[in-house]
């Protein structure tokens, strides 16, 4: 018996357990016929095989029948569950008492916190069923167990996270870029002065109050008649962007309101030359004007006499110049910019209108009158008056100086501060009243007043930012 050596330990398979054989097949060994030292060493061997014994069963675990390794609270040994045959001593309900007790106890103990915490991101896996079994040494699946993060050992503190699917990026929109070209158009209006077939306020009666076999018109105090055919047909508003329109600052509208006897195209374009001087003044502004009375001795307002008449004309003028500007955002920007009054000689009786019931007070900034005071005095000096952020300026020559002199001393009257000389920016809230030099014509105001091309020069000095 002294005699036999142990050749080593033999691993045979069982099934897919690996079962050690301490035996060699040549030799029985009986462990009660061991001498005192074999059994010596056997003992001082038994913690280390039961060890060993431990780590190649948890190597062993199939996807049916595994073994749970649990730390009890009344040993430091490991109680291990195994099946029937082998070497478990103990029968398989015990097993599982004992073992579903461990796992309990273990459950119940607080888990440390880890060192960072990590984001428990759910991953794209298949089913457990369809899984392939990866088959590792016993040593590097202890291994692989003890460097694994707490929230990887333990599933229960894992939190799913569903995957949205991804949707279409998101495209940010181009700037409003500076206009490369100007653009001047000239279109019709739904809400423009004329066609009108209401009445006259000044009367009370229709304002088309003529008819010749069917040919309507209207009849003026001096007893001139403006048949509709020819004097209020023409719907058509001139608008004009200039080159360079930068819808990002700070803009202007002006609202251009010509007197007697003009056309849009031969007068307020070629003659006067308004579009010219808006673009000449470098500043973000642009120009819409009416058309009144068509080549007439007339000041009649049409539509824009009819309370909210102004607002409704300056939306459909908001649309019309978003429409010419090619931007469909630029619609915004119209629909807030501030609007100034400029009204030439007859264009009086509309601009008094305007600011009277017009529907627009929050958007009036100012009003200029060029060589336009011809009535309406009381009308403008009580929005001067109500107006103290809005500016008022009346530039004028000898056919309308002794009406000038009659509103200012309206204005004095009320305790407005009045100027009489045009010098630097023309500020909110101030009043200036301009007398030009004698000799200036009156047909030629609108070119050549205070200045050469006075439109220009008020813009320039208006607070408004250049392009």
């Amino acid at each position: 018996m002294m005699r036999s050596r142990l050749r080593g330990i033999a691993l045979r398979a069982s099934g897919e357990c690996w079962v050690p054989n301490l035996v060699d097949n040549s030799v029985r060994v009986s462990v009660s016929t061991l001498p005192r030292m074999s059994l010596e060493l056997f003992s001082g061997l038994r913690l280390p095989i039961v060890a060993a014994l431990a780590i190649m069963a948890a190597g062993c675990r199939s996807e049916t029948e595994a073994v749970d390794i649990a730390q009890t609270p009344n040993s430091s040994a490991f109680s291990m569950e195994l099946p029937p045959s082998g070497l478990a001593a103990t029968s398989p309900d015990a097993g599982d008492r004992l073992n579903r007790s461990a796992k309990q106890d273990f459950l119940r103990r607080p888990q440390p916190k880890a060192v960072a915490p990590a984001l428990a991101i759910a991953s794209v896996a298949p089913p457990p069923e369809q899984r392939p079994v990866e088959r590792r040494e016993p040593a590097e699946a202890m291994l692989m167990a003890a460097s694994m993060p707490v929230e990887a050992q333990a599933p229960s503190l894992l939190v799913p996270v569903k995957m949205a699917r991804k949707g279409s990026p998101i495209r940010a929109e181009p700037p409003l870029l500076p206009l490369r070209r100007t653009r001047t158009k000239l279109v019709p209006f739904q809400s423009a002065p004329f066609p009108y077939g209401g009445t006259n306020p000044a009367t009370g009666h229709p304002f088309l109050n003529v008819n010749d076999g069917g040919r309507r018109g209207h009849g003026t105090p001096s007893g001139a008649v403006y048949w509709e055919d020819q004097t209020y047909s023409d719907s058509r508003t001139l608008l004009h962007i200039p080159r360079g329109l930068d819808l990002r600052r700070p803009a202007l509208m002006v609202l251009f309101l010509h007197g007697h006897g003009a056309t849009l195209q031969r007068d307020v374009i070629k003659r006067q030359r308004v579009p010219e001087q808006v673009s000449e003044a470098g500043v973000n502004a642009v120009l819409v004007a009416p058309q009144l009375a068509s080549d007439a001795a007339d000041s009649s307002a049409g539509k824009l006499w009819e309370r909210g008449g102004l607002r409704r004309f300056l939306d459909e003028a908001s649309n019309e110049l978003a429409k010419l500007h090619g931007d469909a955002r630029s619609r915004a920007y119209f629909d807030r910019m501030p609007v100034v009054i400029v009204a030439y000689s007859g264009g009086y009786a509309t601009a008094a209108s305007c600011i009277r019931h017009g529907g627009a007070d929050e958007r009036v900034r100012g009003v200029v009158l060029l060589d336009a005071l011809y009535g309406e005095t009381d009308t403008f000096a009580n929005w001067i008056s109500s107006r103290e952020k809005a500016f008022f300026l009346s530039a004028y020559a000898s056919s309308t100086r002794a009406r000038n002199t009659e509103l200012a001393d309206i204005l004095k009257g009320k305790d407005v501060a009045l100027n009489t000389r045009l010098k630097g920016p023309l500020r909110s809230g101030s009043v200036t009243f301009i007398s030009t030099e004698p000799g200036t014509d009156h047909r030629d105001f609108v070119t050549k007043a205070w200045a050469h091309h006075p439109i220009r020069d008020l813009l320039q000095r208006l607070r408004v930012e250049t392009r």
